[in-house]
């Protein structure tokens, strides 16, 4: 067990010792997987020094690191093309797209199989998911320009970031499969 400066912890650490505010009430038991909000409540109680079971134990959860990660990307390519301001875009309401968009790319990744399929498609090949990302950011984009529903918009948004995971597989069957005498006289 040690203990850390605040500006030291990540969100994963566990919590060693139960961490009192000022007044004596427990703030986070130990145990606890220190997150951003209970970072957020050690600034604002102005706790400094918490002790941890390690630092290099973090207990993360892979799909909440995927969803995050997918989030910020999805968000990232979406600001790019439209920023949620209006004095950055040439139509107005592109900005008010924008902050949808970004509403409705956050529904899209809660759902577990999309974001199963998409941090497969990361790990397999990274260019085909920031493709996928790409494409889900500008259908989700021209889609709500278009004025479509939201459930559409979700519909849309969804096929675009899967329409290519079957193509994450395929090079993995065709590399494994026998070749023809043709096949293996050209290689």
């Amino acid at each position: 067990m040690q203990e850390l400066l605040l500006e030291e912890l990540m969100e994963g650490m566990v919590v060693g010792k139960k961490v009192l505010n000022k007044s004596g009430q427990v703030v986070v038991k130990e145990g606890e997987k220190i997150t951003g909000s209970i970072i957020s409540k050690f600034l604002i109680d102005d706790i400094n020094k918490i002790w941890i079971l390690d630092r290099y134990t973090l207990m993360l959860d892979p799909f909440d690191t995927a969803k995050k990660e997918l989030k910020s990307d999805l968000e990232q390519e979406i600001l790019m093309v439209a920023p949620s301001v209006k004095e950055a875009n040439m139509n107005d309401e592109m900005a008010e797209y924008s902050k949808e968009a970004i509403d409705i790319s956050t529904k899209i990744i809660e759902q577990d199989n999309v974001l199963k399929l998409c941090l497969n498609m990361k790990i397999l090949d990274h260019n085909y998911y920031l493709h996928a990302v790409k494409t889900c950011a500008f259908s989700i984009l021209t889609a709500g320009a278009m004025k479509m529903s939201k459930k559409d918009v979700f519909d849309i948004g969804t096929a675009a970031l899967l329409h290519d995971v079957g193509l994450i597989e395929t090079q993995y069957l065709i590399k494994n499969r026998p070749k023809t005498a043709q096949e293996e006289a050209q290689w």
